[in-house]
């Protein structure tokens, strides 16, 4: 058995991960292991709120009543006026067309219940954003400390040559795979939507072309005047 150096707990065998021979040590690879385990605290959570969830998106609407799904979210102005507007309607009961003005209340009334909502979703977004990224580079520079021992290993060990060279394989592709692969779709969809255009217009001008010839078809050839008859002027000179 090697003895294990002063700060490398992970060399204490050979052939043990260092994840692994961290937790025999009572030590933790990982730089924020947290004091309870995300994936439980979410999955908690999850049970929790499922059905709550699923009960609020379903009174969510999502439409506008005649208009485009998932509108666009009204202009600030037009926000800061509605109240104003409703309480000219309440003073002015004469005003109302065909909405009472308790509709108005209730309308914004949900806008605020919704709006602090999102609001605290947002926020808790970006914490699990945050975990997410963060969880992820533990994870990693655990893995980092795998890989400084498997190169070693690499050397002498056939298989762990064999299975690094897996890894090293995907670390070769790099963001650059990933950036051409968002290249390459984003011009298909540019060639996509310019076959559309194209489309758009041979429609376009056929149309009119049909158009047209259907018009000449339709009107009747100009007959010129006849020449004008009469008796001549006797004063005309011969």
């Amino acid at each position: 058995m090697n003895t294990p150096g002063p700060h490398n707990p992970t060399t204490q065998t050979p052939d043990v991960a260092p994840t692994q021979a961290g937790s025999a040590a009572g030590e933790s690879t990982a730089g924020n292991v947290p004091a309870v385990s995300v994936s439980a605290a979410v999955a908690t959570f999850l049970q929790s709120v499922d059905a709550a969830l699923k009960t609020l998106v379903a009174a969510l609407p999502r439409d506008v009543p005649g208009g485009a799904k998932h509108p666009r979210m009204l202009q600030p102005t037009r926000l800061r006026a509605i109240p104003l507007l409703a309480e000219m309607l309440r003073r002015h009961p004469y005003l109302r067309a065909t909405i009472p003005v308790e509709d108005i209340d209730a309308a914004m009334a949900d806008v605020r219940a919704t709006s602090g909502l999102s609001m605290r979703f947002a926020l808790a977004k970006g914490a699990i954003d945050d975990a997410t990224r963060v969880r992820q580079h533990d994870a990693w520079n655990a893995c980092a400390e795998i890989m400084a021992v498997a190169e070693r290993k690499a050397k002498t060990v056939a298989d762990v040559a064999r299975e690094l060279a897996e890894v090293q394989d995907i670390l070769a592709l790099g963001p650059r795979a990933d950036t051409a692969a968002i290249n390459a779709e984003i011009a298909r969809q540019d060639v996509l939507k310019a076959q559309a255009r194209l489309a758009k217009a041979e429609k376009r001008a056929a149309a009119k072309a049909l158009l047209a010839a259907s018009t000449a078809a339709q009107t009747p050839p100009v007959t010129p005047p006849p020449a004008p008859t009469g008796t001549p002027d006797p004063n005309a000179p011969r």
